[in-house]
């Protein structure tokens, strides 16, 4: 983290990538509105000019495939990931810093039923937690707590759940290739949906495949 209110140099002896990521002061106050926090005035960088918050670098780790592949990413996954940016800022970083107030509630049935449905009629997850909480009524950072609170799992980690069900399907009922059941189930690709079958099942969907019809 570096505060922009002091100047700084640096002497990197190779080569390097960098990528910088900036927070307007807009979308920290909408955050802070939608938990009913007073504002944090300014972010600092605590106890020297730069610091490195290794919660806050491994959030902006995560992006980089994104970053990278931006035609491909999962709109879900940026958004969770700038949420949770924006509440280590909120709660450790401003000059009156404020922890979030743990939600209880969840969602009403007919929000939840709808939350559910959208996300699948999108299931390459190019749907954004705005879009799904404008359709509940809900800011963005209450609806995805309540989805939580009813599902017991994010919005994020419930689409990728539904997309394994239905891959688990078409690799049991059909001889379709890997890329073809990827592309019909929101994955990236192949080797996406490896990955992810692989960490969710503990197998390869083509072992997986041979098991179930052995």
């Amino acid at each position: 983290m570096l505060d922009l209110g002091v100047q700084h140099s640096s002497l990197v002896p190779s080569d390097v990538d960098c990528i910088s990521v900036f927070t307007s002061r807009s979308a920290l106050q909408r955050f802070q509105a939608e938990h009913d926090l007073p504002a944090t005035g300014e972010l600092r960088a605590p106890l020297a000019a730069t610091h490195e918050d290794l919660v806050l670098r491994h959030l902006c780790e995560a992006l980089l495939p994104a970053i990278e592949q931006p035609q491909s990413a999962n709109e879900l996954w940026v958004d969770h990931v700038s949420l949770a940016l924006l509440a280590r800022l909120t709660a450790l970083h401003g000059t009156d810093a404020r922890a979030m107030a743990q939600l209880r509630g969840g969602l009403a049935p007919w929000q939840e039923r709808r939350a559910k449905e959208m996300m699948m009629s999108s299931i390459d997850g190019r749907i954004g937690l705005e879009s799904l909480a404008a359709e509940c009524r809900l800011s963005r950072s209450h609806f995805a707590r309540a989805f939580k609170i009813s599902t017991g799992m994010s919005p994020l980690r419930w689409l990728s759940a539904q997309r394994i069900e239905r891959a688990k399907h078409m690799l049991r009922e059909t001889d379709l290739p890997l890329d073809q059941i990827a592309n019909s189930c929101g994955f990236a690709d192949a080797s996406h949906l490896t990955r992810t079958f692989q960490q969710a099942k503990g197998m390869t969907p083509g072992a997986w495949r041979r098991l179930c019809r052995f």
